[in-house]
């Protein structure tokens, strides 16, 4: 018998939220029999000497840019290849690259010492010594969404040597109690041991109502108006239902990561402060000297721009370029608009991929031993 006290009130949480988040899977499951599925790009699944595994899709172009797709822990990694209309993963495809996307491990008792180490640092060059076996590249693009951007950038710092070009999409990096949705979030989580006190991890449905009632324009008021805003346009519409069915994949986080999150880097601002310890090594902005390619939108509640910018201006490189997204109508969250909507498959998209092309060439054209961040393995 698990020796955990199940009146600790993080069980007593965690439990009745492990059953909401059957419930919502089980209504998701139960939509697809009404529902054409998920249409995904062909691909396999690669193990890594690591809990995460990969998507290794086939590539048209063999000597393409190499680029690692980082999906928020949350929920599932599918929304990157959700339909061939707003796959990101294809853009990459159709403009020669060779993708990889992270499958973050789904927690459980086992996984529950899991922390930002591991998803900042340890995941994720896993994923990148089977890419370079594989590929033969030493330095890849990564690309991250949400929490996975923020993953992405730890990994910069921390792993310089690894990374060839950076592409945030609302990645938040700067923290406190007026800055967004997450600052809000923080105050809901005084202490995030108390909340998680003899759990294994937080369920997504927990997550979900935090946020909630942190952002409930983002979460709830935005998403009614982008249904009714849809009803008569079904390309739209079939976009928002897609993105519904989605958010009921419900995924949990360790919790070790939850407390590192919310106690080590939110709370403290830790990473932009160049206090945050990633794998035995302090790392800060200035630690990350790739080319940054980073997406804000100017209306986003849950990662706004104040949420982003501090740390991009202290970033180690000046070669890097803000854009702005302008929104999406058939994204029901508006949050991610920058994954799914159809304006930035129209006009973002093609701007990340043609810079992202123009670095792999102006790289190719440098001498490995001018490559920025270059460093021996024992550093």
């Amino acid at each position: 018998m698990n020796s955990r006290s199940f009146l600790a009130p993080g069980v007593l949480i965690q439990q009745a939220f492990v059953q909401m988040d059957l419930l919502r899977r089980g209504l998701e499951q139960a939509w697809g029999a009404y529902d054409e599925g998920v249409h995904t790009s062909p691909c396999e699944i690669v193990d890594t000497d690591s809990p995460a595994r990969l998507l290794r899709y086939s590539a048209v172009d063999a000597d393409g840019p190499v680029v690692l797709l980082v999906p928020a822990p949350i929920k599932t990694a599918d929304i990157w290849d959700m339909e061939p209309s707003i796959s990101v993963v294809r853009q990459h495809l159709a403009a020669g690259c060779r993708v990889y996307l992270l499958l973050w491990p789904r927690p459980d008792e086992h996984t529950e010492t899991l922390g930002l180490g591991d998803y900042g640092h340890t995941m994720l060059r896993a994923a990148t010594d089977v890419i370079r076996s594989e590929t033969g590249v030493e330095r890849v693009f990564v690309t991250g969404h949400s929490m996975g951007g923020t993953f992405a950038t730890l990994f910069a710092a921390r792993n310089p040597e690894r990374v060839a070009g950076l592409t945030l999409l609302a990645a938040p990096l700067h923290f406190g109690p007026d800055v967004g949705a997450l600052g809000r979030l923080i105050t809901l989580v005084p202490d995030a041991g108390q909340l998680t006190d003899g759990a294994a991890f937080v369920p997504g449905s927990l997550l979900s109502a935090l946020s909630a009632v942190a952002a409930p324009n983002s979460f709830i008021f935005s998403r009614a108006r982008d249904w009714l805003e849809s009803v008569n346009d079904p390309e739209a519409l079939r976009g928002h239902l897609q993105v519904e069915r989605w958010t009921l994949r419900e995924t949990p986080l360790p919790v070790g990561l939850f407390r590192d999150l919310v106690d080590g880097l939110y709370r403290t601002d830790s990473f932009v402060r160049g206090q945050l310890l990633i794998a035995g090594r302090m790392v800060s902005p200035a630690d990350v000297i790739a080319p940054v390619a980073c997406v804000v939108d100017p209306r986003c509640e849950v990662v706004p721009p104040e949420a982003v910018c501090p740390a991009l201006d202290r970033f180690g490189t000046e070669d890097r370029v803000l854009l702005k997204y302008t929104g999406d109508t058939g994204i029901s969250l508006q949050h991610l608009g920058m994954l799914v909507g159809r304006n930035a498959h129209r006009e973002l998209w093609p701007q990340l991929l043609a810079w992202l092309r123009a670095h792999y060439r102006e790289g190719r054209r440098r001498p490995p031993e001018a490559a920025p961040g270059a460093r021996t393995e024992g550093e």
